[in-house]
């Protein structure tokens, strides 16, 4: 009987999942990332903070606001938000209405960019170990953002705060282009086809660092650049990739009238670092 019932529930989520929206496509309103410029500052350093998002359905504008406050502890389990923090700070709100986030260019790629300064080192370091000081603090930013139908979807950032110098501190990855079957994209594609697509990075990929242990001896490690693929029609092999490897894209059958066709990527160091590029089919003012 256990076993008849193991199989049960077995079948029950292999069901449920199959109905459930693939991650990849872009559909409904997303945000896919959060970039920091630069992603680890000094304590009082600024950051610029560009989000990605996507919403094809969307036809007139969207709202969006962006609180900061410390950390509540989210790497161990507390949730993102700053809803109440002492610390909560208002970084901005307004409306989307201006480049990418028109309906012309389908409310999808870069939004309007804000400012964060980090606390002063008096209260970001506050009775924290030297050791946590040179590898980071983490500062919260969230990004709240609803399309005009009342949809709301909330984002976070943690940007990185540390004593590092730097030429030490975290740079963002560089994607430079996405290539086609090992070639630039051109303004078109082939329907029902199968393309090999890859990252090209430029100047700043994986990086070497340093982490400091208790004992104030310092380490080296390497990033590990993860690409995740976003598509708006078509199908992907997979949905991340590693490093330079590739992927598969098999186009749409058919174009969809209306609106253009997107393929995004966005690299990730695994230390708050993010880049994207994103790829427009069709008219793409």
């Amino acid at each position: 009987m256990k076993i008849l019932g193991v199989l049960a529930l077995v079948l029950l989520f292999g069901c449920s999942e199959n109905k459930l929206p693939k991650y990849v496509e872009l559909r409904e309103l997303r945000v896919l990332g959060l970039i920091a410029e630069p992603p680890e500052v000094d304590a009082g350093g600024v950051s610029m903070i560009t989000p990605v998002r996507s919403d094809i359905t969307e036809s007139t504008a969207l709202t969006y606001e962006a609180v900061g406050c410390l950390d509540p502890g989210v790497s161990v389990g507390a949730e993102a938000t700053c809803a109440g923090a002492p610390s909560a700070v208002s970084l901005s709100s307004g409306s989307l209405t201006t480049g990418d986030m028109t309906k012309a260019r389908g409310f999808t790629g870069l939004a309007t960019p804000f400012s964060v300064t980090a606390p002063a080192s008096s209260l970001i370091f506050l009775q924290r170990r030297e050791q946590d000081q040179f590898n980071g603090i983490s500062y919260l930013v969230t990004y709240t953002v609803t399309n005009s139908t009342g949809v709301t979807v909330k984002s976070f950032k943690r940007l990185i705060i540390s004593t590092r110098p730097l030429s030490q501190k975290n740079k963002n990855p560089i994607l430079s282009d996405i290539l086609g079957d090992g070639l630039v994209f051109s303004t078109s594609f082939s329907l029902a086809a199968a393309i090999s697509v890859a990252p090209s990075f430029g100047a700043v990929g994986a990086e070497t660092y340093l982490v400091q242990q208790a004992d104030g001896s310092q380490s080296t490690r390497n990033e590990e650049i993860l690409t995740t693929w976003f598509i708006t029609d078509g199908e992907l092999k997979s949905y991340r990739t590693t490093g330079a490897d590739s992927n598969t894209w098999t186009t749409p059958g058919a174009l969809v009238s209306g609106r253009d066709t997107f393929l995004l990527a966005l690299i990730r160091d695994g230390r708050g670092g993010l880049s994207v590029v994103k790829k427009c089919f069709g008219t793409c003012p």
